[in-house]
């Protein structure tokens, strides 16, 4: 995605990070399993899919240099929240997810700049756009990425960057019913352990409820929750997004 595409993306078959079985996508190439998951090969189809699903995603990456250099971009009251921040890790985190969210509300509403959407934390930590409440928004971070995604209706967003986990984590965050579709199935247990974690993790985010809800009580499987899951992997990046289930009333 321009300067914002993660460079640091790499195949590695020991870590079962390639997607389905050993074959990585070509870069034209596009496939949906019948258990939700889109493989991708680059970013460009990663945003056409969201934007298809009517909403827009931006990645941004995180470095230091951008407390200064994009302070014009962030409105007084952004400004005292990162001043409130004493770790100037959090505080690049935080800043880069603002700026992906800033930008991919702008392929929403482009008539609006960017220090317009000014993006603030609840008590809880839920971003929120301050002056645009009929926009929702969901940030998420890893490998010194952070990805953005905004849209209309509330929606939740994870991105994991796969890598090998303690085998402790499926004892204490999934069921035994996702437990054993993990290691099912032609793709790496390791990749199907990080589609399920990004699930939980969209769905708690989607309910504004973090932490509060206890990990192994969401159900991460799409035949088994009410709420309407895409999942992609992408090399060694695995995505999910969630929505409320629309209901005939809501048609």
């Amino acid at each position: 995605m321009n300067s914002t595409t993660p460079t640091h993306m790499m195949h590695d078959d020991e870590y079962g990070c390639c997607g389905q079985s050993k074959s990585v996508a070509t870069p034209s190439h596009v496939e949906r399993n019948n258990d939700d998951v889109t493989y991708l090969s680059d970013w460009k189809q990663f945003q056409l899919l969201f934007r298809r699903l009517n909403c827009a995603v931006e990645t941004e990456p995180v470095c230091s240099r951008h407390e200064m250099d994009v302070a014009h971009l962030l409105s007084s009251s952004e400004k005292a929240q990162l001043g409130d921040i004493r770790s100037a890790a959090r505080r690049h985190s935080r800043l880069s997810g603002s700026l992906a969210a800033k930008r991919a509300a702008r392929r929403l509403q482009p008539n609006t700049l960017e220090k317009q959407l000014s993006i603030l934390r609840t008590p809880d930590g839920k971003p929120e756009f301050d002056q645009f409440p009929h926009l929702h928004l969901s940030i998420s971070h890893a490998n010194d990425i952070a990805l953005a995604c905004v849209s209309h209706r509330p929606c939740g967003v994870d991105l994991e960057y796969m890598e090998r986990r303690p085998s402790s984590l499926e004892r204490y965050f999934f069921s035994p019913k996702e437990r054993e579709w993990i290691h099912n199935g032609s793709r790496h247990p390791n990749v199907n352990l990080h589609i399920l974690w990004t699930r939980k993790e969209a769905i708690s985010k989607l309910l504004g409820k973090g932490a509060q809800i206890p990990f192994k009580s969401i159900l991460a499987l799409t035949t088994d929750n009410h709420f309407s899951l895409h999942s992609f992997v992408m090399e060694r990046y695995a995505v999910s997004l969630s929505f409320f289930k629309e209901t005939e009333a809501d048609k």
